[in-house]
């Protein structure tokens, strides 16, 4: 008995698909907040331009 629970110990340490997943899940998630920094910052950026020209628009129908 105390073999097979040794044997099971050692499988599982020596198991590193866990470990991979927790990588791949660690590198996705800072893909995802580079990329949400970038939206908010494009964002901000894209609206004032469209709000700029809304103003201008308006400006000229007058």
């Amino acid at each position: 008995m105390p073999r097979a629970l040794a044997r099971k110990a050692l499988k599982f340490g020596a198991n590193r698909s866990g470990a991979t997943a927790i990588e791949y899940a660690l590198i996705v998630a800072g893909i995802a907040v580079a990329i949400l920094s970038v939206v908010f910052t494009l964002g901000t950026e894209i609206n004032n331009v469209f709000s700029d020209a809304q103003v201008q628009v308006k400006g000229r129908g007058k």
